[in-house]
């Protein structure tokens, strides 16, 4: 029997996923043999590719991949969903506005930056001016923006964005320092299958063949994104070979390195999906659970035939995707072999990070500030706010960041309204109706107070305006567009400025 024939195995433990990954330079140095056909890396857990992918080192000439790379794990993937969430999530038909957030989001993918100059100055002129539900107007600086921030109401609108978008972004990998990009050939790919597959659904919608609603059809298409697969060019009668458990069969490798062999890895977790019961499928000599992991137990025995060196790598942290336990492959080769194994344990090396204090100094610059800004003997008016003195009270360093270096957080869109815009919106309509009234007469009666106090809505006009100029950041032809919070906000108000008057 060649599984009882001399070999050296080795269990290892890890504490991550991606640790087991950054093992693998150490063992391409020991066990790289000069034929680079010999040597197998094996992953349990597909998902495990990028991580192995990217821990390769240099030394390694040739390297062939069986797996397929996920389509969800490139750029267009994030991209096609940003733009769905943007039409459906991020845009109210019956106002014809885009929700901020949704729009930063797009606005801050790569795609959308390098086809864009426009990107960037947008959301500092919506940052600026607080616009949190800003219009298709206001984004559609060029053409790129302009299909990209244009509505759409069906599936068919949406797939027809999606294409023309996709087509718009392949230009970008027509430039020169982006087809020397090692990643070129792989997102040029992924560009070519997601348009295949939105063209695809197109022409089922177009044919009548694929009746849905838009929340269907979402789904349908993110599952679609997510199952589709873009396959590796490789030549694999040389190199190092990274694959799949399922590739392995009837292969042979002096050296093997497997990773993530855990018990829901190795043999795969979960039940049949399909609608006949297991009791029928059984009777009837169908495929059940206990086949699937005899072919498994199949495959994991098969390629330790005729290896010399076996590494076997499971995660021993338990977490929601990882029971912390090894295959139970690798308990029953621990109690059969014949042959001793070595277990180990890798060992991070992971140090706490020391966290130097911030010292500002005292210098002469930085006093002479402080006397510029409350020496009282050298200014007739030096005065410490209260919220100064509570801010030195509870930091002093963010004392001197605000007020001496004066330093000042970045600027957010927010639709919510603290106590200090609270207050001024409050102040400014209370302004303008004192300016009405003035106008009108420059002696206020009480004749004219109590005729305004019965027209609510010129109350409301000053409210609204108010709140178009701190809040909203927009001219007076534009209806404000309030949330549920806001219109109370703007509610009481009104109440204030009626026992006001």
């Amino acid at each position: 029997d060649k599984l009882n024939k001399p070999k050296h195995i080795h269990f290892i433990a890890a504490s991550t996923e991606n640790e087991q990954a950054r093992y693998l330079p150490q063992w391409i140095e020991n066990h790289l043999a000069e034929n680079e056909r010999e040597n197998a890396v094996v992953l349990c857990n597909e998902s495990l590719l990028l991580p192995a992918l990217h821990s390769i080192p240099k030394q390694v000439n040739h390297l062939n991949v069986t797996m397929g790379f996920p389509l969800s794990q490139t750029p267009i993937h994030s991209f096609i969903m940003g733009i769905i969430e943007l039409q459906t999530e991020g845009y109210n038909p019956k106002t014809g506005r885009y929700l901020f957030q949704k729009v930063l989001s797009i606005l801050n993918h790569p795609y959308t930056r390098k086809r864009s100059d426009f990107a960037n100055q947008i959301i500092e002129e919506l940052t600026s001016n607080n616009r949190f539900y800003p219009t298709p107007a206001e984004l559609q600086k060029d053409d790129f923006l302009k299909a990209l921030f244009t509505p759409t109401h069906t599936q068919k609108e949406l797939c027809k964005q999606l294409t023309r978008l996709i087509k718009e972004v392949a230009i970008i990998y027509n430039e020169k320092e982006e087809s020397s990009n090692a990643f070129t050939p792989l997102y040029k790919e992924s560009l070519f299958k997601g348009y295949t597959l939105i063209n695809r659904l197109y022409t089922l919608i177009e044919s009548g063949e694929l009746k849905v609603n838009m929340a269907i059809f979402i789904k349908l298409l993110e599952r679609l994104l997510v199952s589709t697969q873009i396959p590796f060019h490789g030549e694999p009668a040389i190199g190092l070979q990274v694959m799949g458990v399922l590739e392995t069969r009837n292969l042979d490798f002096k050296n093997i390195i497997m990773l993530s062999v855990n018990e829901g890895q190795l043999p795969k977790k979960g039940g049949e999906t399909s609608f006949i019961p297991y009791n029928i499928r059984k009777a009837f000599g169908m495929t059940t659970l206990e086949h699937k992991n005899a072919v498994y137990a199949y495959y994991f025995y098969r390629l330790l035939q005729r290896a010399e060196n076996i590494t076997l790598v499971y995660n021993n942290t338990r977490s929601d995707q990882n029971e912390g336990e090894w295959s139970r492959f690798m308990l029953q080769l621990l109690i059969e072999l014949p042959q001793p194994i070595k277990q180990y344990y890798l060992n991070s090396q992971q140090k706490p990070q020391i966290t130097k204090p911030i010292v500002i100094d005292k210098t002469d610059e930085t006093l002479e500030k402080l006397k510029e800004l409350y020496d009282c003997s050298n200014k007739t008016y030096s005065f410490l706010s209260p919220s100064a003195l509570n801010t030195y009270l509870d930091c002093r360093l963010k004392f001197y960041y605000r007020y001496i270096a004066k330093l000042t957080p970045p600027e957010e869109v927010s639709p919510e309204i603290d106590s200090s815009l609270f207050g001024s919106i409050f102040h400014r309509a209370s302004e303008l109706t004192y300016q009405y009234l003035s106008d009108r007469s420059p002696l206020i009666t009480k004749e004219e107070i109590n005729k305004l106090i019965k027209e609510p809505q010129k109350i409301r006009f000053f409210v609204d305006k108010a709140f178009r100029e701190l809040l909203f950041h927009s001219d007076d032809k534009e209806k404000p567009e309030y949330n549920g919070t806001q219109l109370i906000n703007s509610k009481v108000i009104q109440s204030y400025l009626t026992q006001l008057l």
